[in-house]
């Protein structure tokens, strides 16, 4: 990784995307106790509104990209 030249903006960026929860309740379209969740989310490319239906266990496996080692 490269080193930055500011610091404080790098603080506040991380800070900013560590105290978000991966994916906002009012996001989430149908949970149930059942297996899967539907949410939605903007494709920058058609610039819609899509939904996408995946299991507890896919879900999972997204956010779980996403926290850092």
């Amino acid at each position: 990784s490269k080193k930055t030249k500011n610091g404080k903006k790098t603080v506040n960026y991380l800070g900013r995307y560590l105290k978000k929860p991966p994916i906002s309740g009012s996001r989430l379209a149908h949970y149930t106790n059942s297996a899967t969740l539907s949410f939605t989310y903007l494709d920058h490319r058609t610039k819609t509104y899509q939904q996408e239906t995946l299991s507890q266990t896919d879900m999972l496996r997204r956010v779980v990209q996403h926290i850092p080692e």
